[in-house]
């Protein structure tokens, strides 16, 4: 597994790439593996407690299947400060994700997310769940074996947990290579050409609470995924 990389040092704060396969934060449920906040806590200088609450500085989360761009502070304040523009939805997030079938036009989706009661790995929409907003933009057609394929740009406009994943079951367009919320017969059929979850966290947006400038930083599609899309067929 690819160690993250270092995308920008700002004055308060990191910018990582973090790549697929890494869980975001010590817990029960990385069951021993190594997580994004041991490479923090071991490779970076931050100055935070490595509770549940402080992560060793880790602001926000990403799946542990999903790569891209994610901010670590350096201090408290700046976690705080940080966090707070998350809270405030202060931040713009695009991720680049493959998905099942055409989606011929941009859809916002705007739907409760909340845990599945009979399963509770898995999120779902749910009636009475947390309010979730997520745009998707088509961005190129491809096809493989017979399935349909779109390349989509996502901007979630809420941050809840596999909201991406989530909604884009729900209006039955599915991630490629997703092995939680995939068929069986579609699973192993994108396995032939995308190894993992083809979702990732392409860019951030948002003024810096430190110098009270614009910021936006990007990460390129990594190999595995790129190199998915160039097994496949451009359709119309």
């Amino acid at each position: 597994m690819a160690d993250p990389q270092i995308v920008s040092e700002q004055g308060r704060y990191y910018v990582l790439n973090k790549p697929a396969g890494y869980v975001v934060n010590d817990s029960l449920t990385a069951h021993g593996n190594l997580t994004l906040q041991d490479w923090v806590r071991n490779n970076l200088h931050t100055d935070i407690s490595a509770d549940d609450m402080n992560r060793n500085g880790i602001v926000h989360r990403l799946d542990k299947e999903t790569s891209g761009i994610i901010l670590v502070a350096k201090d408290h304040e700046a976690m705080i400060e940080l966090q707070k523009l998350f809270a405030n939805s202060s931040v713009s997030k695009v991720y680049k994700c493959l998905v099942h079938g055409k989606m011929i036009s941009s859809e916002l989706v705007s739907a409760p997310i909340a845990r599945l009661p009979k399963n509770r790995t898995k999120f779902g929409v749910v009636v009475g769940g947390r309010d979730a907003s997520t745009e998707f933009v088509p961005q190129g057609f491809f096809e493989h074996e017979g399935w349909d394929y779109t390349l989509v740009k996502a901007l979630p406009k809420t941050g809840r947990t596999h909201q991406i994943r989530v909604h884009a079951l729900h209006i039955k367009h599915p991630l490629v290579s997703d092995p939680k919320y995939l068929g069986s017969k579609a699973y192993k059929s994108d396995l032939t050409f995308c190894p993992r979850l083809f979702l990732h966290a392409a860019s951030i947006s948002f003024v810096d609470p430190f110098t009270n400038t614009p910021v936006t930083f990007e990460s390129d599609l990594p190999a595995d995924l790129s190199g998915a899309l160039e097994r496949l067929t451009v359709s119309n």
